[in-house]
């Protein structure tokens, strides 16, 4: 059923049917309105590029479905044409209809059709009041802010010579990472704590920081004099107590953590995070740092109750201190090279995505309505946005000027709509601002934005996950939401989380297994690929093939020990990683004789080729024995006549370039197989050896066809 509210909000988590959810609604403005143009006067943004092209998709084959078959052939479609049958009161005739017109409209006003990305927006918005916010209107969108930063960076340091005070700053700077055992290279540590400047929730505070650099050096020597006395106080008061605690027995009275760590602030070794730590604190506020039977007097008790804390309270201001300390030097050069990072970008003349919402924040946050839509050339009077826990604050205060106008006066669907779906567990782009909180809070209307309320909705329905899985995240929730300590958190996981599996889903169906190691342990790596390995083997067992299964790990480094292991076992494994040339012995054996081509003394490069080549011979070892014999001359003869008996003609690949030597490398390089049957390279590992040549190409034409380049 359709909902006439003018302000929807869903929340839906994954597999839930939001696409669906949003591409029905979206039809229905399309199908009611008198219009026959009514997409003109729709904004729909999401966060991707693919969600856009994904609801473009949906919404046009939907139309199309409806306008020329409606033959029962895709059942998603019947389903949500009949619902629109029900919801909008049509007849299917009268939905074919109208399809047929609004789906001749789009394609005739294509660009009008706006389905798009919510940076692709913004950019519209800022290419309108260019003039207002002093750019260029030619200027370019980059997505590598970095270069520009980098460049603001060296422009600082060329500073130094006219700066004193930057001079003594940096020079400062550049021995405290000596004395930590850290790079020297000062430009690597400003460009890592400068790139906070491209978060767009840190780019406003930094642009208002007011701290100059010559109060920099006068207030880091008071913070050092004040740390040093924090410390003479903590290990003072240390060593005292731990000699009272030494006359009462020491080790047979008292546990080892609060001796441990009384031993450790004593000696200086304040840095450790586990003296700040919870444990002692507890233990003697309930009298259990005490071996069993042990008493002490009332005296000695109340002293230790009186004189921990402190130490600890101590500890906390000295952290605070050293984190200031650490990072002031970083913050006041933030000011500066914030100043000059704005610098080159515009003199350059381009603008990083980064950018977009902080300035379109500034030009609009004053203008009323209708002034913003008479800029952009365009009256919506419906939005969608999808994703909205992954809206940033700046995003969402640019987009309200525009809701208002129609949550504020729409009393129907077809008068106006803000239709806004999203699910908080989802939000990963908080890297550029983005906030889950917004969302909890809309979706609870707990923040009123508007004169209206929201109309809030849960899709609790899974549709894509098997029962077995639906079932385990609702348990895995339930237990998670426990350990939160905000009460709107607890209500996301518990209530709003609970889903129910689709109609005639099998309670069998779907596999759950889980697997906990430790990473402390040193062979937790292994442990962990063992037990990956063995879970794949189980799930095969279970029935499922290895294109039902796919690994998510946390980082790139993960993903490729991952794909390195798995193929060394004999798995096939389809990614990025697994296709990573280095890791395939066809692609290694042909840049070893490419090597070999630049040193033909080089026995590594040749041995490399040969033990590729006759792995799976029989007699293996005798033939690359053969081949190898007259090593350490300045040429390896016995290889080159190796080759010519396999059918290679070196001498004459060497006189090519770098593609047509991998080209013939790939087309007569013999390799033996398992099954005993030699086939020729790119035979053997096509994917692998196509992509090679493809490199090789690209390469050639940026570089030229000097053989050494490569």
């Amino acid at each position: 059923m359709v909902l006439e509210a003018p302000f929807q909000i869903y929340s839906a988590a994954a597999g839930s049917g939001k696409t669906y959810t949003l591409a029905k609604t979206y039809l229905s403005l399309l199908l009611q309105s008198d219009s026959s143009r009514p997409f003109q006067h729709i904004l729909a943004i999401t966060f991707t590029n693919k969600a856009a092209a994904e609801m473009k998709e949906r919404v046009l084959s939907s139309l199309h479905y409806f306008a020329h078959r409606c033959d029962e052939s895709e059942p998603v479609k019947e389903i949500m044409l009949t619902e629109l049958i029900e919801g909008l009161k049509f007849s299917k005739e009268h939905i074919r209809a109208r399809s047929k017109t609004v789906l001749k409209e789009i394609l005739h006003n294509y660009s009008s059709f706006e389905l798009t990305t919510i940076d692709a927006f913004t950019h519209k918005l800022i290419r309108s009041f260019a003039l207002d916010l002093s750019l260029n209107p030619g200027f370019e969108v980059t997505l590598e802010p970095h270069t520009y930063l980098k460049e603001a960076i060296e422009r600082l340091i060329d500073q130094i010579q006219t700066d004193k005070i930057l001079k003594g700053l940096l020079r400062a700077m550049t021995f405290e990472q000596i004395e930590q055992s850290k790079s020297f290279d000062i430009s690597y540590q400003l460009f890592e704590f400068s790139k906070e400047l491209l978060n767009e929730s840190s780019r406003k505070k930094f642009a208002l920081n007011r701290i100059e650099l010559a109060q920099i050096l006068p207030l880091k020597e008071q913070l050092k004099l004040q740390i040093e006395g924090i410390n003479n106080k903590i290990t003072e008061g240390a060593h005292s107590l731990l000699q009272v605690l030494k006359t009462e027995g020491e080790n047979d009275t008292f546990k080892t953590y609060i001796l441990d760590h009384l031993k450790a602030m004593d000696e200086g070794r304040l840095d450790d995070s586990k003296l700040t730590g919870p444990t002692v604190v507890k233990q003697i506020e309930q009298n259990t740092h005490l071996k069993k039977g042990k008493e002490i007097s009332p005296i000695l008790r109340e002293r230790i109750e009186t004189e921990y804390p402190k130490l600890v309270d101590l500890l906390h201001d000295r952290n605070r201190l050293l984190g200031i300390f650490n990072q002031l030097g970083n913050y006041a050069l933030m000011r500066r090279i914030f100043n000059l990072y704005q610098s080159v970008l515009k003199e350059k003349e381009v603008l990083p995505i980064a950018e977009f919402n902080a300035l379109i924040s500034e030009a609009i946050a004053d203008q009323p309505t209708p002034y913003i839509y008479e800029r952009i050339g365009s009256k919506y009077q419906h939005f969608f946005i999808d994703e909205f826990q992954d809206t940033s604050v700046f995003q969402w205060n640019n987009l309200k000027p525009l809701l208002s106008a129609t949550i504020e006066s729409a009393e129907t669907l077809k008068e106006g709509l803000v239709f806004i779906v999203g699910d908080a567990k989802q939000s990963i782009y908080r890297w550029r601002g983005g906030d889950a909180q917004q969302f909890i809070d809309l979706h609870a209307n707990k923040t009123p934005v508007f004169s209206k309320p929201a109309e809030p909705a849960t899709l609790k329905k899974n549709f894509r996950s098997a029962a077995a899985i639906v079932t385990f995240n609702n348990r895995l929730f339930d237990i998670a939401a426990a350990q939160l300590e905000d009460a709107s958190h607890q209500e996301l996981y518990k209530t709003t989380s609970l889903q129910h599996c689709r109609l005639g889903s099998n309670a069998d169906e779907g596999l759950v297994r889980v697997r906990f190691h430790q990473k402390s342990k040193e062979d937790g790596v292994e442990a962990a690929l063992n037990g990956l390995l063995d879970d794949l083997s189980f799930s095969r067992e279970k029935g499922y093939s290895l294109a039902d299964m796919a690994v998510l790990v946390s980082t790139n480094s993960e993903a490729k020990k991952v794909a390195e292991y798995l193929i060394k076992e004999g798995v096939s494994v389809i990614s990025s990683e697994a296709l990573d040339l280095k890791l395939n012995d066809t692609v290694s054996a042909i840049i070893a004789l490419m090597r070999y081509a630049l040193d033909r003394s080089n026995a590594m490069h040749a041995f490399t080729v040969i033990d590729t080549a006759e792995r799976y011979h029989k007699n293996r070892f005798e033939r690359v024995r053969e081949a190898l014999k007259d090593q350490g001359k300045r040429r390896i003869t016995s290889f080159e006549v190796y080759l010519k008996n396999t059918g290679v003609n070196f001498d004459k690949w060497l006189k090519d370039n770098a593609f047509v030597f991998v080209k013939s490398a790939v087309d007569q390089l013999v390799l033996s197989q398992p099954n005993g049957v030699n086939r020729l390279a790119g035979q053997a590992d096509p994917a692998y050896c196509n992509y090679l040549l493809e490199l090789v190409h690209e390469r050639q034409y940026q570089k030229g066809r000097v053989f050494k380049s490569f």
